[in-house]
């Protein structure tokens, strides 16, 4: 297994979708409403926020 981690780039916005689904699950945020594609993709254009991710790539 590889774990390596990045910045989401302003092209991202499916990373950052699945990101907020996490955080959703894992605080069971209820009666949570998904932000706008539009809001978010001016939090990925917005260079004082930084999003980083860790994927992890399961070699066989």
């Amino acid at each position: 297994m590889k774990i390596t981690y990045r910045k989401l780039e302003s092209s991202d916005i499916k990373q950052l979708l699945a990101l907020v689904g996490v955080y959703e699950r894992v605080f069971e945020m209820q009666n949570f409403e998904m932000p706008s594609v539009a809001y978010l993709q001016t939090l990925l254009e917005n260079q004082q926020i930084v999003f980083l991710v860790r994927l992890t790539i399961m070699k066989t």
